[in-house]
């Protein structure tokens, strides 16, 4: 229960604060306008005679009053709207008469200027134009001087530059990695063969030596599978000779040894079991081979 009162206590507080927040905001806005009617009061009895402070303010407030009523006066022109003055009502400009008193309006005449005004304001524009046109040519005079200096300086700069580059390119000499030289090995010349093997080496550079040729074509000879029978020449997959019949020994002899070489399974004499070959004893008897 003392939860519930203590919620219902904070809520009514609540609204009190709200009520009087919203008196105060009130009564604030009470004296604002208090003090703006009092202010329009005093100036308009001792605006003429104020002293002190308030005569800069009395002189602030006139000057922007009669700055609103120029631009009043400004808006109604551009829409077409003229003030009667006697009763102050808003009249069209194309009005002779006011529509609300039946005053006569004063005719508004729009004031064109003059032939000669004309003829001055014509000669000050080409004035102008003229002096713009010089000013244009002098400015453009200079850029071109300018930009003719920038290029002669750019270039001779330019050269400056190539020359120092070709002369370093000439002192400097061409630069090898550490990694590139070969390690140098001193040779021995016993005589003048050695002396001019080089020189016979670059005459017979490209030409093969007939030995080392007779030497292939033995080995490339050696390698071809022939008959042993007659000699004639046989294709690797052939197995008997197409021209005598003769088949090639060779794989045969070769079989013939793989069998000899390949162990062959015994018989054990006692019961007969097939003994593995490398088994001494036989494994269902157990008589010693």
């Amino acid at each position: 229960m003392e939860f519930f009162d203590g919620m219902a206590q904070k809520t009514k507080n609540l609204s009190e604060i709200m009520k009087l927040t919203a008196a105060v905001s009130s009564e604030k806005e009470r004296q604002e306008k208090i003090y703006k009617e009092l202010g329009e009061t005093y100036y308009k009895v001792y605006g003429d005679r104020a002293e002190s402070e308030l005569i800069e303010m009395c002189a602030q407030i006139r000057e922007s009053r009669e700055t609103v009523e120029t631009y009043e006066k400004e808006i109604l022109a551009l829409k077409g709207i003229a003030v009667c003055p006697a009763c102050g009502y808003e009249v069209s400009v194309h009005f002779n008469f006011c529509n609300n008193c039946g005053h006569k309006m004063k005719e508004v005449k729009e004031e064109q200027p003059s032939v000669d005004e004309l003829i001055q304001e014509g000669e000050k524009l080409r004035e102008e134009e003229e002096i713009l046109a010089e000013k244009e040519e002098e400015v453009t005079a200079e850029d071109r001087i300018v930009k003719e200096i920038l290029e002669e300086e750019t270039s001779a700069a330019k050269e400056s530059v190539e020359e120092i580059l070709a002369e370093e390119q000439q002192g400097e000499e061409p630069f090898e990695p550490a990694g590139a030289e070969e390690p140098f090995e001193p040779e021995m010349v016993t005589s003048t063969e050695e002396i001019q093997k080089p020189e016979a080496e670059e005459d017979f550079q490209g030409q093969e030596d007939p030995f080392v040729q007779e030497i292939q074509e033995a080995v490339s000879v050696s390698s071809e599978k022939t008959c042993k029978e007659c000699g004639a020449h046989m294709e690797a997959d052939q197995e008997f000779c197409i021209m005598c019949g003769t088949r090639y020994e060779e794989d045969k002899v070769e079989k013939e040894a793989e069998e000899e070489e390949e162990p062959q399974a015994r018989i054990c004499p006692n019961c007969g079991s097939i003994v593995k070959p490398g088994h001494l004893f036989c494994m269902e008897c157990g008589m010693k081979q």
